[in-house]
């Protein structure tokens, strides 16, 4: 049998992953919107 406090532990560990993802989808703007400003800056 598996430990179930790894178990837990796998659990929280794709629940973060997971709300990365979300994160990172719902913001692409953002993101793009930064790295135009960091193209401007070393232009």
């Amino acid at each position: 049998m598996l430990n179930p406090l790894f178990l837990r532990q796998v659990k929280e560990a794709v629940l973060v992953l997971h709300l990365k993802e979300v994160y990172r989808n719902k913001r692409p703007t953002i993101q793009t919107s930064k790295q135009k400003m960091k193209k401007k800056i070393i232009t």
